[in-house]
């Protein structure tokens, strides 16, 4: 998606001083034009010096007089009026510079959703675009005090705003772009059971099943890399009451992450109200709804039974880890994974191969 809007020329010439120009070269005097279109002088003096609008009504008398279209001087006058006020927008987006230089603008250029602006004018229209606001104002009312100010961080927010604000407006608008079918709670916590199949598979084989599978359920599937200021792992938002986003950032890149993450993100969808947006990030203290989720994603990969009786054996060697793994229909790396978590083996473990990693493509968003 690319937004094209931009300023266009830098001047504006009054359909006053053409009219002005009209009548010159026809001979007509300024006072016999006003008798003609049955106005007063002064106003005709007005229209030419550009302090009187030309109004349809006026187009219309003139084109009598003067044997022209109204259209002429209607769209004369219209497209005057729009250049003026975009001189008048340009000249105050560049004393509001600042806000846009606290943009990643560059990544949105890189992404195709805007083109890369000439000035702090261009920049600051081409963001208020991207966003689908008209202002800065809107926009501080939109992200920051409804957007931003309704989300749930997993911990406190080291991210950036600005760059959380452009990553989920990133999600929103590739969101568009998926179908889907209106979200059935029922349906789709069976269409996780499926999910959780596929965790042992390559991403060529999941990823697109993954996306389909749930757009079938009122869920829409965004893989799209964090930007510079964020340090996002997921996010999950309601977009319409019918339809819930679930991004995925890829930021850990090891399958245990990864998997965790999307079902994590999936019980806010299951579990919690559709009013907020969840932002899951890196680090620091966790406040309950995350924490519920962060449970609901553990026992879901692997039940808390089976678990807690494979952790009481004691045996977290290569052999058993994928053996476990294998009972429990999952990725190994899962199972490894969880037992870092818990701190039962070391980050660093000696099979730390058992965890595969995903890369984005360079092409598209993709793992």
């Amino acid at each position: 998606m690319t937004i094209t809007k931009g300023f266009q020329p830098d001047y504006c010439v009054a359909p006053g001083e053409v009219l002005e120009e009209y009548l010159d070269t026809r001979g007509f005097t300024k006072a016999g034009f006003a008798r003609d279109c049955g106005v007063s002088s002064k106003h005709i003096h007005q229209i030419l010096n550009g302090r009187a609008a030309l109004t349809p009504k006026f187009s219309m008398r003139i084109s009598r007089v003067l044997h022209t279209s109204p259209e002429l001087w209607n769209n004369m006058e219209a497209n005057y009026r729009l250049r003026f006020a975009r001189k008048q927008e340009e000249d105050e987006f560049s004393q509001q510079a600042e806000w846009a230089r606290e943009f990643d603008v560059s990544a949105l250029v890189q992404r195709g959703f805007i083109k890369k602006p000439g000035n702090d004018a261009e920049k600051i229209d081409a963001l208020l675009c991207f966003f689908g606001v008209g202002t800065i104002d809107a926009w501080s009312q939109e992200y920051g005090q409804r957007l931003l100010a309704h989300s749930r961080q997993s911990r406190t927010l080291k991210s950036d705003k600005k760059a959380v604000a452009t990553w989920l407006r990133i999600g929103e608008l590739r969101a568009q772009s998926v179908e889907t079918a209106p979200y059935d709670k029922t349906d789709f916590q069976e269409a996780l059971q499926q999910m959780r199949t596929l965790t042992g598979t390559d991403p060529d084989t999941f990823q697109q099943k993954l996306v389909d599978v749930c757009a079938k359920n009122g869920v829409a599937v965004v893989f799209e890399p964090e930007i510079k200021g964020t340090r996002l792992s997921g996010a999950t938002r309601w977009l319409k009451p019918e339809k819930a986003l679930i991004m995925l950032s890829l930021r850990h890149k090891t399958d245990d992450h990864f998997w965790f993450t999307f079902f994590h993100e999936a019980a806010h969808i299951l579990l919690h109200g559709k009013t907020q947006v969840f932002i899951d990030e890196s680090d620091g203290a966790m406040n309950k709804k995350e924490a519920e989720a962060d449970e609901w994603a553990e026992d879901f990969l692997i039940p808390r039974k089976e678990y807690e009786t494979f952790v009481d054996k004691g045996r977290f060697d290569r052999k058993n880890i994928k053996i476990f793994a294998r009972e429990q229909g999952v990725a190994p790396g899962i199972v490894l994974g969880r037992l870092q978590k818990e701190k039962l083996v070391a980050w660093q473990h000696k099979d730390n191969d058992l965890k595969r990693r995903f890369e984005f493509r360079e092409e598209k968003a993709a793992v």
